[in-house]
């Protein structure tokens, strides 16, 4: 019995567009979209813990992450058995996370909104995978995007700590923290952080401390000048 059209994954599913009528411009050929849709000529399967598959292509993985350019150019399991076991993600997470290794599309493109939805949603997975497989710089903007919508004062200290020191990821938390510093610092994350990694946080409080400071010491030079001036223009 023939598989239907869209039997591996179905993109509709994950890129519900504004507008029927606006149509994908995607930054990668067609017809790689439609294998990834139709499973054309698939020759790896992976399979989550919780149930479920999908079929996807070694070549254009491997393209995009050198993990997976490793784990298919040697004889190891994933090669002889042709699957890949996946322990921690959902079959949903899994897809989403193929289609945008797929198409690597632009978060500002227009159309395509609640792509955005759809990463929110499984971001947790789709963090852990991308780091995993390093693909930070496949997804780019997109995921630098999709951290920042996802951080919040509980949550900052985890993130910051899971990227490599001067890395964009880090780089994104670190702002997160400088900026919303009043309500990090009040979180249960602080604390729990402090506990297990006290430079770390000592680190950037210090720095954060230093910014409110110059920030104050500019503040209290501009209020000088304009108080001088405005003296000057009453002597005057």
């Amino acid at each position: 019995m023939a598989l239907p059209i869209c039997a591996n994954i179905d993109l509709t599913k994950f890129l519900l567009l504004d507008n029927l009528k606006t149509k994908v411009q995607w930054k990668c050929p067609v017809y790689v979209v439609k294998m990834l849709e139709e499973a054309t000529h698939a020759d790896i399967t992976f399979e989550v813990a919780g149930g479920g598959s999908v079929k996807a292509h070694r070549d254009v993985l491997a393209n995009v992450s050198p993990v997976f350019a490793a784990m298919f150019r040697h004889d190891m399991k994933e090669i002889l058995t042709a699957t890949v076991k996946i322990s921690d993600m959902t079959i949903d997470g899994l897809k989403l996370f193929l289609i945008l290794l797929y198409t690597t599309k632009d978060v500002n493109d227009a159309g395509i909104v609640e792509l955005n939805h759809a990463v929110d949603k499984y971001f947790k997975e789709f963090h852990n995978a991308t780091k995993q497989y390093q693909v930070e710089s496949t997804l780019g903007s997109l995921f630098i995007c999709a951290l920042e919508r996802n951080l919040n004062p509980d949550n900052c200290w985890i993130y910051y700590r899971s990227f490599r020191k001067g890395s964009i990821g880090s780089f994104t938390c670190y702002n997160y923290i400088l900026e919303h510093y009043d309500e990090v610092i009040m979180s249960d994350s602080f604390l729990e952080t402090m506990k297990q990694n006290p430079g770390c946080v000592c680190h950037v409080v210090r720095e954060a401390r230093n910014i409110i400071s110059r920030a104050m010491a500019l503040e209290t030079c501009r209020a000088t000048k304009r108080r001088r001036v405005t003296e000057k223009t009453i002597f005057i």
